[in-house]
């Protein structure tokens, strides 16, 4: 393999990422939306879970991401989706509404992120959906906060419709991203050709 060949590998998981933070966000959300009248310590767990799974494979998304601004943002943000998920999975009996300050701010924070890396210029090609997603998370945390009081049901439902729609816009960015990186590809193995 040449450097070039090198190079190209980890923008190649790039696409992945996405997609399997998405497929986490749609099981999760379809299992809360399935099961509404899951218990507390329930939906703490599963939140927990996903919030640590997701912020994992945002923290390597930012570690195989190269020459990208967002990098440290990324990253920062995933230790503290992980460090936010093993919070709420180390407390499950606490209130509901500590759950909701915990969920409701690492999404305002990550839908923050999300949108000061739809800025940068190495998003130039997907800004879009980056602020879809940043709308999304931020809309979602604003709610659980100024309603943090709501009954074990309402927060299931909101948080999961949240994730369902979560879910499968970061599958479908993570499919567009493939497209480019297999355009990419292509147009880079026939330059190798000439």
């Amino acid at each position: 393999m040449d450097q070039r060949t090198d190079d190209l590998l980890p923008v190649s998981l790039v696409w992945q990422l996405p997609v399997a933070i998405g497929v986490v966000h749609l099981l999760l959300g379809i299992a809360l939306l399935v099961w509404p009248e899951a218990s507390v310590t329930v939906v703490a767990v599963l939140l927990g879970l996903e919030l640590v799974v997701a912020g994992a494979l945002r923290t390597v998304l930012a570690v195989v991401e190269r020459g990208s601004e967002a990098r440290l943002l990324r990253g920062v943000v995933g230790v503290l989706g992980v460090l936010a998920g093993l919070l709420v999975i180390s407390q499950p009996l606490r209130s509901v509404g500590l759950i909701v300050v915990v969920v409701a701010a690492f999404w305002v924070l990550w839908g923050l992120a999300e949108a000061i890396i739809a800025l940068t210029p190495s998003a130039a090609g997907h800004r879009g959906p980056l602020f879809l997603e940043a709308a999304l998370a931020i809309g979602a945390g604003a709610i659980l906060l100024a309603w943090p009081g709501p009954t074990v049901q309402v927060l299931v439902m909101v948080v999961g419709i949240a994730l369902l729609l979560a879910g499968l816009l970061a599958t479908w960015a993570g499919w567009r991203l493939r497209g480019m990186v297999h355009d990419v590809e292509t147009e880079a193995g026939q330059l190798d050709r000439r």
